[in-house]
């Protein structure tokens, strides 16, 4: 456990655990844009194909006064609405551990979930007023488990391109004693924005003490993006639904040592300009090759990274982008590898994101048309992480810019 501030924060990658692709929010759709007759169109908004996920690790926060915490603190989840709906149901990451410290006390606590619109301000708050909420009586509770659907007694109607909050507060009569953890993607070394395609504003952990002023969720140089689904009542599913993070099993890039993300296209074509991966450079003096390559392994385009910074912080990874000679069509249904490779001398490592198909989550909260893979020099496989081997279920931190 690493204590952070007053609240207690623990970090992990075990195997508990988007398409953050969206225009509006967590979905692999391109936004359309409406105008007047006669008057000029408004610029293209950029639209993503990927996982598109900074995250290092998997880290809890607190619901209640945790130890030595100052106050019952609240947080909440700000997502921007990406469909006009009804909101039945939400999929939180609930985290407990019976022989730790640090991921929950008691029973629990009581769970109190608002959804608040937002205040219209210019820095995204809460509302005064919930337009819906539900409880958690005792989440400390196999029963229901890490990843429960919560029914809304009375849902809410969401609109889209709207903000909205939802706000956790643990309401029970002893918070100090009754308390537990929501899990997130936490990102050693917080980026601007959080998240490579969205503005904070439309994904975003807000805190506050309840007589205090919301701030964004920061512990140091650190912060977290939430793990959650939203399930509207006509089958529509937002979120962000990787739950596992492996800054513990990095894969290296290095002469024959190469990672590569496999993909099967889905839906339409996508005619994509970039490609963008998320990596570490250790050591050595050559470029990091990012090469956009068909299922039999001929080249469709390619380019290097002369350069790729190290960012403060543990893991050190950032993106490093490649734009392509000439827009690139990904045809429907076709198969697709986005190969990373490196000089012998020269040593890049990246990790995987879990996504929680086996939890409940469903596309387009995670990438479904890939998997990641690594090559050791004799042959490709699917991931490992923890005993387990050729994993079906894990992505590279990667994304293409479409058009």
């Amino acid at each position: 456990m690493i204590m952070l501030d007053s609240t207690p924060v623990v970090f992990r990658s075990v195997l508990r655990g988007v398409a953050l692709a969206a225009c509006l929010a967590l979905t692999n759709l391109a936004c359309s844009h409406d105008s007047a007759a006669g008057a000029p169109a408004p610029p293209a908004t950029p639209s993503y194909y990927g996982s598109a996920l900074n995250a290092d690790d998997l880290g809890n926060i607190t619901l209640g006064y945790a130890y030595n915490d100052s106050c019952n603190r609240q947080y909440s989840i700000r997502m921007r609405a990406n469909h006009t709906g009804v909101l039945r149901s939400i999929r939180p990451f609930f985290i407990w551990d019976y022989s730790r410290i640090g991921y929950h006390a008691g029973n629990g606590g009581t769970i109190q979930i608002q959804v608040l619109a937002d205040d219209g301000s210019s820095s995204h708050f809460p509302s005064g007023n919930a337009i819906a909420s539900l409880t958690v009586l005792h989440p400390v509770n196999d029963s229901i488990g890490f990843y429960p659907l919560l029914t809304f007694p009375a849902p809410p109607a969401l609109v889209a391109g709207q903000i909205y909050h939802l706000v956790f507060t643990n309401v029970d009569a002893d918070p100090a004693s009754n308390w537990v953890s929501l899990d997130c993607a936490w990102m050693w070394y917080a980026a601007t924005p959080l998240q490579p395609t969205l503005p904070d504003s439309d994904l975003a952990i807000l805190e506050r003490c309840p007589a205090g002023t919301w701030s964004l969720y920061k512990r140091g140089t650190s912060t977290a993006t939430p793990c959650l689904q939203l399930e509207y009542a006509d089958g529509a599913i937002q979120g962000q639904g990787y739950i596992e993070f492996y800054s513990q099993n990095p894969k290296p890039i290095s002469g024959t040592k190469e990672v590569r993300e496999r993909f099967t296209v889905s839906g339409p074509d996508r005619v994509v300009t970039s490609a963008s991966v998320r990596v570490k450079y250790v050591s050595g003096p050559g470029p990091l090759t990012i090469r956009l390559e068909k299922a039999d392994g001929s080249l469709v385009d390619q380019g290097m990274v002369a350069t790729v910074p190290v960012t403060p912080g543990i893991n050190g990874a950032s993106w490093a982008k490649v734009s392509f000679a000439s827009p690139q069509t990904l045809h429907a249904g076709q198969s697709y590898h986005l190969l990373l490779r490196a000089p012998a001398d020269t040593l890049f490592q990246t990790q995987g994101l879990r996504k929680g198909a086996d939890k409940g989550f469903k596309p387009p909260t995670y990438f479904a048309d890939g998997i990641a893979q690594f090559n050791d020099g004799t042959a490709w496989t699917g991931w490992d992480s923890w005993g387990q081997y050729n994993r079906q279920d894990v992505d590279l931190q990667f994304y293409f810019e479409t058009k």
